[in-house]
């Protein structure tokens, strides 16, 4: 009788996720890139929208890590299913990042042993929280979510009433995703260490 436990089944393996944390990474790289040529050349609307992008491709990365223990059958291969699909989803899972980059910071070799890693870890985990509870201030919201509506607001026009059928271009709202969502202005802060 063979008394050997069966090896578990993951739903994707380690190069996987780690292919997919470096593809997520460069990607959201690359789209505040763009976003900060787009400031660059006044063009604020699709900017934002840009920007938001590239905090969909840091959501992903919670949901790929995810990965990291599921089932092909479990919440968390489902969560990531869901989040290549619906862009609120992955907006929504942004609340979690410190959470996932504070672990990923402590799996660092120089955690606990270089006091200015430490230090620079903390300071950046507590910035990007500031930065997450600013954009929840701006928005009147607990969800980031509320981004992707923005994001279309930068794309596309908007129907404004209805009835008169008003178009407002995304360069006539300018003047409100300032206000809205960055204090003192458009701008794109990246934080990660």
């Amino acid at each position: 009788m063979n008394m050997r436990p069966s090896k578990r089944k993951y739903r994707s393996s380690l190069e996987f996720v780690e292919a997919g944390f470096r593809a997520c990474l460069q990607n959201a790289q690359d789209l505040v890139s763009a976003s900060q040529k787009l400031i660059a050349a006044e063009l604020h609307a699709p900017a934002l929208s840009v920007a938001v992008l590239a905090l969909e491709e840091l959501g992903k990365l919670f949901a790929l890590d995810g990965l990291l223990y599921a089932r092909p059958d479990d919440h968390k291969a489902e969560a990531f299913t869901k989040a290549g699909r619906s862009h609120s989803t992955k907006l929504d899972i942004l609340v979690r990042l410190p959470l996932l980059l504070g672990h990923l910071g402590k799996a660092d070799p120089r955690y606990g042993k270089e006091r200015a890693y430490d230090e620079a870890l903390a300071i950046s985990l507590v910035q990007l929280k500031d930065d997450g509870n600013a954009v929840f201030n701006r928005l009147q919201t607990k969800t980031f979510a509320e981004l992707d509506r923005w994001k279309q607001k930068g794309f596309y026009p908007v129907v404004i009433n209805d009835r008169l059928l008003l178009l407002v271009m995304p360069s006539t709202l300018v003047s409100q995703i300032p206000c809205t969502i960055w204090p003192g202005g458009p701008r794109v802060r990246w934080t990660f260490f």
